[in-house]
């Protein structure tokens, strides 16, 4: 077989040349649209301002007080009013007419206290040929005074008592809450506004490439009319234009998505209608890095050594947990205690001025217990492996807070580091970029070379530009750690 002559190939190279120079050239789109710069500072005041989870998380406190007003509630007096009364004739064995009559009437204040002690006081009367001795009482009525008392169960906690430690802990737990579903908030915002900014980098490098390799290609069609290159060199050139088109495109679909995701966190609220309104970003703004610096300082003053993690909202909240079911199994405890309870009134006549101390009173105990205890056991294990539960999880939580701050806070260092030598690296090809055009440019270079320049730089700028996303996203997920992140957003108590 023979080999193909090199005219034959030199013809093949201007049969390509001259099909691509047919082709149309577009204008590069780099940096065409109107700019219009949305900070992140700017993203933040809105999202404080107006945003419907920044008002759904404030109501988590709300519901804490809420919660806490209900359970004083089962410490207010009561007071009860009861009366009734039968009127029913009937004629005896004799023939004689008569009528069974009872009347009874009452009023009982009943004032709990937050010790075991519920003091009682009323008045009662009890009427009729009908009316049951017990309740019987002279024509002007009873009143009394006086206190019942549990001697074992009930005693040391019972359930309103109970309830009521446990609400003022989800009282405080519920401001940890709060933060924490800012803290998530803060943490959407910001990777969304990264990811934005990162792709917006991403296609202006592409389109800085297609537009220098655009000029380039003009000129070597010039230059190859006038017989000054070969059509290999002009070819070559075509294929890389249309590379960085390509990826250009691709990443403004890429710019375009990350903008809308950002839409999301932006709201209006009409208070003439009561209503949201959810606000996007034009198509012609662009991201920018201010405001990048205060997230870079505050990573770097928030070092894992000088961080008490007990007070991170998350590792709080569970705290809270723990001693909310610690409260929990001790009224259970106690509930296998069998019930005694003491009761005493100071009975007096129609004033409380008439009485004789000690003459006139009414008392009583009651006493019962289950035999075998089953519930009440049943009941005391499970709130002891729940309290065991949520106690292994809080340790576990602040000894995988503290290990992942360290390994956050190292990885942030680092990534820092790398990103400075990437951008150095990238700096460094710009220069040799620039040094083989103007050597180019004054007919001393090759377009190959200039073509391999100008990708080795286009290649590290990609890099700098995932490295600093990189870099990024580390100080979010840190910040988010340790409960900082929403001090940006929601000032220095995070809410």
């Amino acid at each position: 077989m023979r080999t193909p002559s090199l005219t034959y190939h030199a013809l093949t190279v201007w049969v390509c040349f001259t099909f691509f120079t047919m082709l149309p050239l577009k204008e590069a789109e780099a940096n065409t649209d109107t700019t219009r710069g949305l900070s992140i500072k700017e993203v933040i005041d809105m999202v404080h301002n107006n945003h419907p989870l920044v008002i759904s998380s404030r109501m988590e406190s709300t519901r804490g007080k809420a919660t806490l007003r209900k359970a004083r509630g089962a410490f207010d007096p009561r007071f009860q009013i009861e009366t009734g009364g039968k009127s029913q004739e009937y004629v005896n064995q004799f023939g004689n007419p008569g009528k069974f009559t009872y009347e009874k009437e009452g009023a009982h204040l009943s004032l709990p206290t937050r010790s075991p002690v519920k003091i009682e006081s009323g008045y009662e009367s009890g009427r009729g040929n009908l009316v049951n001795g017990e309740s019987y009482t002279l024509k002007g009525g009873l009143r009394y005074a006086g206190i019942s008392i549990p001697v074992l169960k009930g005693l040391i906690t019972d359930e309103r008592r109970t309830t009521l430690a446990q609400s003022k802990l989800f009282k405080n737990q519920s401001i940890e809450i709060q933060k924490i579903q800012l803290l998530n908030l803060s943490e959407m915002v910001w990777k969304d506004y990264v990811l934005w900014f990162i792709a917006f980098q991403q296609r202006n490098a592409y389109a800085t490439g297609a537009q220098l390799s655009l000029e380039r290609q003009e000129a070597l069609r010039e230059l190859f009319k006038a017989g000054g290159c070969n059509g290999m060199d002009t070819l070559e050139n075509y294929i890389q234009l249309e590379l960085f088109r390509t990826r250009e495109k691709e990443w403004r679909v890429n710019t375009t998505k990350q903008r809308l995701q950002l839409s999301r966190h932006l709201w209006n609220y009409n208070n003439n209608t009561n209503e949201w309104s959810a606000l996007g970003i034009s198509e012609d703004t662009e991201p920018s890095e201010d405001f990048f610096n205060y997230l870079d300082s505050l990573f770097l003053s928030n070092k894992p050594n000088a961080i008490d993690v007990s007070i991170i909202p998350d590792i709080n909240s569970l705290n809270f947990s723990v001693e909310q079911q610690r409260l929990n199994y001790k009224l259970k405890k106690w509930n296998l205690l069998p019930t005694f309870d003491l009761k005493y009134q100071q009975l007096f006549g129609n004033t409380f001025q008439d009485y004789a101390l000690g003459s006139d009173r009414r008392f009583g105990l009651s006493f019962s217990t289950p035999l075998f205890l089953r519930k009440e056991r049943g009941e005391m294990k499970i709130a002891e492996i729940k309290w065991q539960q949520e106690s292994l999880k809080y340790q576990f939580k602040q000894n995988e807070t503290k290990l992942k701050l360290a390994a956050l806070y190292q990885q942030g260092e680092i990534y820092k580091d790398v990103y400075e030598h990437l951008k150095n690296v990238e700096n460094g090809y710009l220069k040799l970029f620039k040094l083989e055009r103007n050597k180019f440019d004054s007919g001393d270079g090759t377009v190959f070379l200039l073509n391999t320049r100008e990708n080795r730089y286009l290649n590290a700028r990609v890099k700098t530009i995932e490295q600093k996303s990189k870099y990024l996203n580390t100080l979010i997920d840190y910040l988010r750690a340790t409960g900082s992140l929403s001090k940006i957003i929601f000032g220095a108590d995070g809410l």
